[in-house]
């Protein structure tokens, strides 16, 4: 027979039984790498013993191969698989029910294959070459996560397999030997980038490790870290597996190991991409360390708490809990992980451990409070910031060639700045390993490579990719599901590729091969089972390629919701959500310009969208508000809450301004009307909104929005009530006026909604009245921090904003049924004031006088009574001028309520201003003082009060009209006064308050009169900064040095150092006491002032004021902007000491003390600066002292830096930096010390140091900063330094070369630490890069 002959002849016996076994090894091998690398389903692969006995049975047609891989998948399930190479006929179920019965149930015999199934959670799966036939198709799948159609389950196995074995027992049949191999190669090839020439070699060694795991009498065990280090040896790497060899600690991982230890489980919490996958990792991988028999279960968002439960008995589990809250739902899911997870903590043991890592935002939406606070540990940038993002960077820019080196050192401390996480450092070298573009300068490129880190844009590469490997649509799937669910758990691809391969074979096939090899590129992630696009320019290049490819792509996302509505009962509701979301984001995306075309869906989907929007929305445990945006975007007219959802939502101006108040329900005929009013369905949705969403909603729905919602859904005072309730206390809340319009209309349930909101802001007024005018007042005198300033403002803005609306509310509701009496009698008038004037000050028609009358008399004395008059002025009548006229005879003393009085009689009742000048006849100071209140009140009506103003004038004797005219005004300054204009003024000076001052002392000034009393008084009594500092000005006009000296102590800030400033010049060094004991000034301002003067002024006297004021800890930095701290009084102090040098080795200690503890390093380097230039040899030894402590600090640098740049330094201080500390140094500290050895030591020791160094190639480069520092005084050594370099070394021009060298000449003369030490210090000898 001949050879091709030959070659289709079927094997038996043993090459039969060999062929076969080669085929289960081969299934095996797969597995491994599909489910411990590729998909991460499992981390280990249980491989059962085999024997020749056995691989000779495996030949008979009935008997399951001996070689069995099971695995612990994620989701806690069992999977046990079973391989059987069978070139006979197609399995058909009753072939297949024999091979589930064969074995025996006796001791020692070969135990049945259907007893996997007596387990709830295991899952059976034959894997085989041959087909499938008749009623055994419905257990058909294509892959070993792939779990078949329960309702493809065939009756007769019923008989067979008793315990629930739906969904858990599949085929997978066709998976030839060629297949096999292909399926194999191309793992290798196109996921785990082994080279070519390497494969055949990795192929034989997976081969090798699996046959070793199959001898002897126990199971073998294969780890995903075993696999992939076998992997790695042949060339290869996992993208998407978070590497663990460089992995640096965050600074609480200690903490976190602990919490493990002591309580066998940790909750990792903090934001996105800081490392929280990356330590849980490491974590489970020292767990698995120290034993050996630990089993890691990867559990997720999709999977249920009970999963948990069900591998508990199956030997040590260590339950990786993956962001159980991540997966965002509209109809909640995730309660059960919130109220169960507290309970597994608690009952977590050794041999049942728990590590859990989530997000703080989905863990604060989920409510889980402070159940998991035991286990927790929180993972932020902070955890990075001593040192930890600065190793991850150093450790990625060590794998750098050395050109990209030195450009990724020259922008080290920018890039360490600018970026937080360890995502952001993987994402900024990921992008740097291509280089910079032709002609691209390193500064453009290193901003462009931190936008791209910090998630900016890279859609170009994306896009290319998936031109290359998708010719079907499948991009589209990945980018609909991923834009519309943010992320997805590997386990929902497994149905839903079943479903579109129901409707579309080839897209279906093609998705997880996508998948798979975009997170092998790294453009999606998956570090355990979670994919989600690396960054946002990812979704971009995505997005790219759909619009590219519309026509493709529009298919490709029909059908995927057409799978998505169909999945089986155990995915229904999250298909349905992901459905709806699809729809949106695509329609969305087909809207845009650049598409602009509509997407439409069949009419099967779309009702079964509405089916689930329609539910969903009357589920009072969704999450009502973004279903309800859904809804409006996808429901269709069949569905009421959707068209409820578009009158709500998609009205004009909703979410413009906040000063635009005309939002307007979209125009709708009355049919529309009459069909939503039918059904109470319209209403149920309408009382949502408006208890869940109306009070805290973005757009403005005015007050206008309940009797509008009356059309449609009438009747919901109650809920308008309820929402009130929940907003009270909120601050700014843009819809408040929207819930009260709708909540008035019950005044009496109101009732308690007004008492709240009344509580609300009495709390507000009395916490203001307690510390919140003194708190003001040190923040004005800068006696705070810069930055409590901004936070003051910030904190309290919007304070009692809705409680105010609802007063009002309540107060218009009742005038406007008539009912002003129930505010009169109302047992909190005094609170209602204010509301009430407001209300009476818009009201546009007549108003009772009987009411006027009532508020006059409710606000009397009150601080709501200026505005009290403010709505009087508006309703006038001339029966009210006697009560105006008492009011301003008796002058009161609240500005506010004189100036409104002022006002209003020069607006409506000028004799009333008259008849009060008449009646304080004997009292001028009293008449002055309402001379100044018209003044100011004149400023606000403007020229049209000449007419009513000259009215008044003439009735007053000759020298007021003189004084009014002479005030000043906001265009002109004060006039002069005549002599019984002037004798008036300086005589009832004394008796008026500030405010009357501020108008009367410049007047008094400009005449030439004595000011100085009434100066005295003004600052006596001024209590706000600037009238204390526009008296402090006047007594230094008139130059009164008495009243200057009081000014001096006034108690505003501002007004003492006005006084200072002038003053200090006056007077002789040393400047007296009560100068210089201003050092402790409150005032941050004063301080400053006085240090400027001691700075300009050295003296020996001074020198105790100055080192107090080193310690100054008044800082100007605004923390909300990262700044650091900045003691800015401090380090003028410390500057202002060099002035006074030499100074004493006391004074050199306390510099030293205070470099050394300081949080602000501008203050420290100073101190060390003025230390070793000012102080002696000995202090210089306590500076050189800081560069050998042990910690890690910049101190030492600085401390180094400090020396190197002295004028002088003793040898004998030079003398202590040996050749080992210039060999062994860090980078940093070697070139200044370098510096200070070539600026200070004696030249022919600085020679045979430098000698020494010389013969280290990593660090010659310090011998141009050796050379540069001794040239300056021996250039003869200097020469014979440079020397040490080779001949023709282009560093050897440093001292000839008149323009600056390249920074090239470093290139070979160290790493690129050294490198960027050595350029700085040489500053303008190396040119910039």
């Amino acid at each position: 027979m001949s050879d091709s002959a030959d070659a289709k002849r079927p094997l038996r016996g043993a090459a039969a039984a060999q062929a076969g076994f080669d085929y289960q090894i081969d299934v095996s091998i797969l597995a491994a790498l599909q489910l411990l690398l590729i998909s991460k389903a499992a981390t280990r692969l249980v491989l059962e013993p085999a024997s020749e006995e056995d691989l000779e049975a495996d030949l008979e047609p009935h008997v399951p191969g001996r070689l069995q891989p099971s695995a612990t998948v994620a989701g806690g399930y069992k999977l046990v698989v079973q391989v059987k190479m069978d070139n006979g006929e197609p399995w058909s179920i009753e072939d297949f029910e024999a091979l589930l019965k064969h074995g025996s149930d006796k001791k020692g015999g070969r135990r049945k294959a259907l007893h996997h199934l007596d387990e709830p959670n295991t899952r059976y799966l034959l894997v085989t070459n041959a087909d499938v036939k008749g009623a055994a198709r419905g257990l058909l799948v294509e892959g070993f996560e792939d779990v078949a159609d329960k309702a493809g389950f065939p009756p007769s196995l019923y008989a067979t397999l008793k315990e629930s074995p739906e969904g858990r027992v599949a085929i997978w049949g066709k998976l030839t030997e060629k297949q096999l191999a292909s399926d194999i190669r191309a793992l290798m090839s196109d996921l785990l980038h082994v080279p070519k020439v390497e494969q055949q070699n990795l192929l034989q060694k997976l081969r090798l490790e699996a046959r070793r795991r199959t001898r002897g009498s126990t199971p073998g065990l294969w780890t995903s870290d075993d696999l992939l280090a076998t992997v790695r040896a042949h060339g290869g790497f996992l993208a998407s597996s978070a590497s663990l060899e460089h992995f640096v600690p965050p600074a609480n991982f200690d903490e976190m190991l602990k919490v493990l230890n002591d309580k066998n489980a940790v909750v990792i919490r903090g934001p996105s991409g800081a490392g929280k996958t990356q330590a849980a990792l490491k974590l489970s991988d020292i767990a698995r360390r120290r034993n050996g028999e630990l089993e890691v279960v990867t559990v997720g968002a999709d999977d249920a708490p009970t999963s948990v439960r069900k591998v508990v008995n199956n030997g040590p589990t260590l339950f990786y809990v993956d962001d159980p809250w991540g997966q965002f739902s509209l109809r909640g899911g995730s309660e059960a992980w919130t109220e169960q997870l507290p309970r597994l903590l608690a009952k977590a043991t050794p041999d049942h451990q728990f590590i859990v890592t989530s997000r703080s935002d989905m863990m604060q939406s989920a409510k889980v409070g402070d159940s998991l606070n035991a286990w927790s540990v929180e993972l932020d940038a902070d955890q990075y910031r001593d040192g930890q993002l600065r190793d991850i960077h150093d450790n990625r820019m060590d794998q750098l060639p050395a050109a990209l080196q030195t450009k990724a050192y020259a922008f080290r401390n920018e890039v360490l700045d600018r970026l937080s996480t360890p995502l952001e450092i993987e994402l900024y070298f990921a992008h740097m390993q291509t280089g910079p573009d032709v002609g691209e300068e390193d500064h453009v490129f290193f901003r462009r490579l931190l936008d791209l880190a910090q998630r900016d844009a890279v859609e170009g590469v994306v896009l290319r990719a998936l031109s290359s490997i998708d010719t079907y649509g499948t991009s589209a799937i990945v980018w609909a599901l991923l834009a519309a669910r943010g992320q997805f758990d590997r386990s929902r691809l497994h149905p839903l590729q079943r479903a579109i391969r129901g409707l579309d074979r080839e897209l279906g096939d093609g998705l997880d091969r996508l998948i798979d090899r975009m997170v092998a590129a790294r453009h999606l992630r998956q570090p355990a089972r979670t994919i989600a696009f690396a960054h946002p320019s990812v979704r971009q290049g995505f997005e790219a390629f759909v619009k590219d490819n519309w026509g493709q792509s529009e298919s490709a996302i029909e059908t995927l919701i057409a799978a998505l509505v169909q999945l089986p009962p155990a995915n229904r509701g999250w298909g349905l959500e992901t459905a709806a979301r699809i729809f949106e984001v695509t329609r969305s995306l087909a809207r845009r310009e650049d598409v602009d075309q509509a997407f439409d869906i069949d009419s099967g989907s779309q009702e079964a969208i509405d089916a689930w929007l329609d539910e969903s929305l009357m589920d009072p445990t969704s999450k009502f508000t973004p279903l309800l945006e859904l809804a409006s975007e996808v429901g269709s007219d069949a569905s009421i809450p959707s068209r409820v959802a578009r009158w709500l939502l998609k009205g004009t101006q909703r979410g413009a301004s906040f000063f635009v108040r005309n939002w307007q329900p979209p125009v709708f005929d009355d049919a529309w009307y009459d069909i939503v009013s039918a059904g109470p369905v319209a209403a149920k949705v309408a009382e949502r909104f408006i208890r869940e969403q109306l009070g805290f909603d973005r757009g403005n729905y005015g007050s206008g929005f309940a009797k509008r919602l009356d059309r449609f859904a009438p009747n919901l005072t109650f809920a308008y009530l309820d929402a009130a309730r929940q907003m009270v206390g909120n601050g700014f809340e843009l819809n408040a006026d929207a819930v009260a319009a709708g909540a008035v209309r019950d005044l009496e349930g109101f009732e308690s909604v007004l008492h709240a909101a009344l509580d609300d802001l009495a709390g507000i007024h009395r916490h203001h009245i307690q510390s919140g005018l003194e708190e003001w007042r040190a923040i004005e005198d800068g006696e705070r921090d810069r930055a409590v300033e901004e936070a003051a403002q910030s904190s309290h803005e919007g304070d009692g904003y809705t409680s105010g609306v609802f007063i009002d509310a309540y107060v218009r509701q009742l005038r406007g049924e008539g009912r002003w009496l129930v505010l009169a009698d109302h047992p909190r008038l005094a609170e209602l004031v204010r509301a009430w004037s407001q209300a009476l000050m818009m009201s546009p028609g007549p108003v009772n006088e009987d009411e006027i009358q009532a508020i006059l008399a409710a606000g009397k004395g009150s601080d709501d009574e200026p505005n009290v008059w403010a709505a009087v002025r508006e309703h006038w009548r001339a029966t009210l001028e006697p009560a105006l006229a008492a009011r301003l005879c008796s002058v009161p003393s609240e500005v506010d309520l004189r100036d409104e009085l002022a006002l209003t009689a020069l607006k409506v009742a000028p004799n009333a201003l008259i008849a009060a000048f008449q009646a304080n006849s004997e009292q001028p100071d009293r008449q002055v003082t309402l001379l100044t209140a018209m003044q100011r009140a004149r400023r606000r009506l403007g020229k049209s009060s000449y007419a009513k103003l000259k009215r008044i004038t003439d009735a007053l004797p000759n020298e007021f009209e003189e004084i009014l005219n002479a005030l000043s005004t906001t265009k002109r300054k004060a006039r002069r006064v005549d002599g019984p204009a002037l004798a008036l003024l300086t005589g009832c000076a004394s008796q008026l308050d500030a405010v009357a001052l501020d108008l009367v002392v410049p007047v008094i000034i400009e005449s030439g009169g004595d000011a100085s009393p009434a100066i005295a008084q003004w600052l006596t009594i001024a209590n706000r900064t600037e009238h204390a500092v526009r008296a402090t000005e006047a007594a230094i006009a008139i130059g009164d040095a008495a009243l200057v000296q009081t000014a001096l102590r006034h108690q505003r800030a501002d007004a003492r150092r006005a006084a200072l400033v002038h003053l200090a010049p006056t007077l002789a060094d040393p400047l007296p006491p009560t100068i210089l004991s201003m050092a402790s000034d409150p005032g941050s301002r004063v301080r400053r002032a006085l240090v400027t003067l001691l700075a300009e002024r050295p003296h020996p006297d001074h020198l105790k004021t100055l080192l107090a004021l080193i310690h100054d800890t008044w800082s100007s930095a605004e923390p909300y902007h990262n700044e650091p701290e900045s003691f800015d009084i401090a380090q003028e102090a410390v500057v202002a000491l060099a002035a006074n040098g030499p100074l004493s080795d006391a004074v050199g200690d306390a510099l030293l003390e205070l470099a050394n503890t300081t949080v602000d390093r501008t203050l420290s380097q100073y101190a060390l600066i003025v230390a070793a230039h000012c102080c002696s040899t000995g202090i210089q030894q306590k500076i050189l002292d800081l560069v050998s402590i042990p910690e890690a600090r910049w101190i030492r640098l600085d401390a180094l830096d400090a020396l190197a740049d002295a004028e002088f330094v003793d040898p004998s201080i030079v003398g202590r930096l040996t050749p080992a500390f210039l060999l062994k140094s860090p980078a940093i500290l070697a070139a200044p010390a370098a510096h200070l050895v070539g600026a200070h030591a004696p030249a022919e020791t600085a020679l045979k140091l430098f000698e020494r160094v010389a013969s280290s190639n990593k660090r010659r480069a310090l011998l141009l900063v050796g050379a540069n520092a001794l040239a300056k005084r021996d250039r003869t050594t200097a020469e014979q330094i440079i020397d040490l370099l080779e001949p023709d070394h282009p560093g050897r021009q440093l001292l000839t070369a008149i323009d600056p060298l390249p920074a090239s000449i470093l290139d070979n003369l160290g790493k690129v630490q050294l490198r960027e030490a050595v350029r700085k210090r040489l500053g303008d000898r190396i040119a910039g890069s």
